[in-house]
């Protein structure tokens, strides 16, 4: 694999588990907290928010704490834990903000097996209006969470898609 033209390593923000459990030596971390054949190209800013732009993929897991020690051995992800139920994955290279996250759901929810994809929305009323037009089915209206609205759909084939936009 070929590294990206700075060669840097992503450096973990987060050492330790929401149970406290600490993740050097998980999945061979190397010396000096980073993550072993990990790179990051180092000028990477704030990522832009496009409207109906991919932005956010949740993953429904039945075992936070396995699911997080997984992605921190795997990939080097670090955490941001809203609770039992929800921890956002943040973004690699230093960048602000969240890529997606881990839902703690069961098996037989309808979201095990698969991400759920999240888009952005300048005006998240027009998208729900537009989705439903275009016959999408609406699995949960708009509602609201930490740092914005957001609601939830099939599309024909029912793939589970999210639409969400800022806080007012």
């Amino acid at each position: 694999m070929r590294s990206p033209p700075s060669g840097k390593e992503i450096k973990s923000n987060q050492t330790t588990l929401s149970d406290g459990r600490d993740l050097e030596g998980i999945g061979g971390a190397s010396g000096g907290g980073s993550r072993a054949g990990v790179t990051s190209i180092s000028n990477i800013g704030p990522m832009a928010i496009a409207h109906h732009a991919i932005d956010y993929v949740e993953f429904t897991v039945t075992d936070m704490v396995a699911a997080q020690a997984f992605y921190s051995a795997a990939f080097g992800w670090t955490f941001e834990n809203y609770g039992p139920g929800y921890a956002g994955i943040r973004r690699m290279g230093g960048g602000d903000g969240e890529m997606g996250g881990l839902s703690l759901g069961e098996k037989g929810d309808g979201g095990i097996g698969g991400p759920l994809v999240v888009l952005y929305s300048e005006d998240l009323e027009q998208s729900l209006a537009r989705v439903r037009t275009a016959g999408g089915i609406i699995q949960k209206e708009i509602f609201e969470f930490p740092g914005g609205r957001r609601f939830e759909f099939a599309d024909p084939s029912g793939n589970a898609l999210a639409v969400w936009t800022k806080a007012r």
